[in-house]
This record gives C-alpha cells, structure tokens and sequence, in this order.
C-alpha cells in the first residue's frame, strides 16, 4: 500500500534535495531512505555498514551490507 506525504522544504532542505537529486535518484527513494535510516539509528544500531536501495521499477527494497 502507497502513502503520499506532503512537507514544506526550507532553502537549505530545497538545495540538498537538488544535490541529492542531480545523479538522477528519485525523490521518493531518497525520503524512503532517510526514513529507514532514522528508524535504525533510534533503534539504536549502526547505520554504517549497510543501506537500502528502493527500486521504482520493482517497488522492492535491497539492503547492501559494507565490505
């Protein structure tokens, strides 16, 4: 099931998003992580050594674990 999500970007927030967005990531991709990766650093693990790759495409998650 898809939720929509609405926020309200200040200046600083807008020029991330661009530099986040300029290899051509998917805005949706980048908050999906930025989410994951807040929930792991409350849950209190090391979010470091490893990453989540959201696939438009498929709709799946992938994780990467550092090497």
């Amino acid at each position: 099931m898809t939720k929509n999500i609405s926020i309200r970007l200040d200046d600083a927030t807008c020029e991330t998003l661009a530099e986040l967005t300029s290899d051509g990531t998917t805005i949706s991709n980048i908050v999906r992580t930025a989410i994951i990766e807040a929930a792991v650093r409350r849950a209190g693990a090391n979010p470091s050594w490893f990453w989540h790759t959201f696939d438009d495409a498929t709709g799946g998650w992938s994780t990467t674990t550092a090497i």
